[in-house]
């Protein structure tokens, strides 16, 4: 098996791992999402192993990855389960799966069959990884591992009262290079496909000049900034691949995959995290995403600047195998925040309080890395009061327990529910789930709303 960062502390998380809740500091490409599974896997191999990844796509890919350097068939000894597909069972050792499905096998049975979860990429601090966490130590029936390149590790460490291991990330040096002659400009999407067509042609021309056939990895807002950009691109003799959390399996491989054709790679951050890309020689960052935010009580999707974390980690995606080239869309001095604030300060808080109270747990009762914001939770605990889905003791209902596992907003759960047609109930729960798997779920219940 190939020598990655991660193998530096190796020893250390082994020794460790029996004795304590672990959070592992290391940066993009050290190799922690994929090795640090086997390891526990190899350690004790009575026990089985949960990994909680927050894309889809990164949990398929991953999946794929460590079976094959596990020497094993997909489904067998490592598999996955995401919403409507899964790979495993009853014998896999290292299931790779989503929040929101370890959410569900928690409320269904403990989690019991496994000793070990890892949660990766902790800090895209999503509500449902958040809440995971919380409902674990709460539990305290498994060993927790917290991996990421950009968290607060000894904070974490002192919240779970467990230890904080770091290691060095990417073996290869990466240039950065700012674009925008203001230091101060911020991102934006002012015309932002014909910058993305002026970075590219940039970055083809220092790739010839010292004669590398490397692939351009763009980084972009959502799909209509990606169609947009794909269009300005038309001339340039490279294979132009659109990735998202939305694309065709066959577009997914089309990106994960060399081909013997330069590519542009045009993505949402689902490549930011977890994803390896092959042949990545040149990042261009147009320091755009789509984020979730609240609007008169409700959660919707805005366009903003990404943080300097997540600049990083974008970054972090060139400088894998040989030195890369990071070209930022801004000023080198622009006044980025830090990090992006977590789901649970930023979002309305009605199904994070359902999935705890189906979970047998009132949210008061939890202890989260940052408290609750007291507006957002009383309207929401008022919201599932309202539609008879909590009791007064914070948990849930019978018609509370029907909600949770349909994939579609609690709100419109409930008003389908009380449709009096069984066969309309199930039809507008087909299409809302189906337009949620193929559109942003946010984006999707904004535009039902408006």
């Amino acid at each position: 098996m190939t020598t990655t960062p991660i193998n530096t502390i190796q020893s250390e998380f082994l020794a460790q791992l029996p004795h304590h809740h672990l959070i592992v500091e290391a940066d993009t490409g050290s190799g922690k999402s994929t090795r640090l599974p086997l390891w526990i896997a190899n350690h004790n191999p009575a026990k089985k192993v949960l990994i909680i990844e927050p894309r889809r796509i990164a949990c398929v890919a991953l999946a794929t990855y460590v079976a094959t350097l596990a020497k094993t068939q997909l489904g067998q000894d490592v598999g996955y389960a995401i919403r409507f597909d899964q790979k495993f069972n009853s014998a896999t050792r290292i299931l790779f799966v989503t929040p929101g499905i370890a959410l569900r096998w928690l409320a269904d049975n403990q989690l019991s069959d496994y000793a070990t979860i890892m949660i990766d990429e902790f800090h895209e601090r999503r509500w449902d990884t958040d809440l995971l966490l919380a409902l674990l130590k709460k539990k305290n029936q498994h060993r927790l591992i917290i991996t990421s390149a950009t968290i607060k590790g000894q904070q974490l460490a002192n919240y779970l009262g467990g230890k904080r291991l770091t290691s060095e990330g990417r073996m290869f040096p990466v240039t950065t290079r700012y674009l925008s002659t203001k230091p101060q400009q911020m991102p934006s999407t002012r015309d932002l496909d014909k910058r993305i067509q002026h970075a590219c042609k940039v970055a083809i021309e220092q790739l010839e000049n010292v004669k590398k056939n490397h692939d351009i990895l763009v980084f972009l807002p959502g799909k209509k900034e990606i169609h947009s950009a794909a269009q300005q691109l038309k001339d340039i003799d490279a294979d132009v691949i659109g990735l998202s959390a939305s694309a065709s399996p066959q577009e997914q491989q089309r990106a994960l995959n060399q081909q013997p054709q330069r590519r542009i790679i045009l993505s949402t951050n689902v490549a930011e995290t977890s994803l390896t890309i092959p042949n990545v020689g040149v990042v261009i960052d147009s320091g755009m995403e789509r984020r979730t935010h609240q609007r008169n009580g409700r959660t919707v999707l805005g366009l903003d600047p990404i943080s300097k974390a997540s600049a990083d980690q974008r970054k972090g995606r060139a400088g894998r195998l040989f030195e890369g080239i990071c070209i930022r869309l801004w000023g080198e001095h622009a006044p980025l925040t830090d990090t992006t604030p977590p789901e649970i300060l930023r979002e309305e808080l009605t199904e994070l309080v359902l999935a705890a109270a189906c979970n047998q747990t009132p949210i008061n009762d939890l202890d989260f890395p940052e408290p609750l914001p007291e507006k957002s939770l009383e309207v929401a605990t008022t919201r599932l009061l309202a539609m008879n889905a909590i009791n007064d003791a914070g948990l849930a209902t019978e018609h509370g327990k029907q909600l949770y596992p349909l994939p579609i907003d609690s709100l419109f759960s409930h008003l389908i529910t009380a449709m009096p047609n069984q066969s309309c109930k199930i039809a507008m729960v087909d299409v809302i789930a189906a337009l949620s798997v193929n559109q942003n779920y946010h984006y999707c219940f904004y535009q039902l709303q408006t």
